[in-house]
């Protein structure tokens, strides 16, 4: 079982990167543990990352997934995820993808302090 301290997710997020990064798909697929998704999704950043290694590896439903928990926790900028972050490129196309981006673009419009 995995200890879910803020050094282990940052082993964790940084090794599932550098795999998918090195075209390492079953490798960084491994270390992704049900108490590693589950700790990820304690924040608003997180699962941008998650997002973005799952891109990487076309596993564009999971990584759509991920960016929507990213939003739903309250990560709306808006341009990052629809035009900056280059390892969200290949999912820009999904439908999914496109909706979740009409969404984000509404909140991150309307957002007030």
């Amino acid at each position: 079982m995995d200890i879910p301290t803020p050094q282990a997710l940052f082993n964790k997020l940084g090794r599932f990167f550098k795999y998918t990064l090195q075209g390492k798909d079953e490798k960084a697929l491994s270390v992704v543990t049900e108490d590693f998704k589950k700790t990820a999704k304690e924040d608003e950043l997180y699962p941008i990352w998650m997002a973005e290694s799952y891109a990487l590896i076309h596993e564009y439903n999971e990584a759509i997934d991920w960016i929507e928990w990213g939003v739903d926790f309250g990560f709306i900028h808006y341009q990052w995820l629809s035009e900056i972050n280059p390892f969200l490129e290949n999912i820009r196309g999904e439908e999914r993808f496109k909706k979740l981006m009409e969404r984000v673009k509404y909140e991150w419009e309307n957002f007030e302090v």
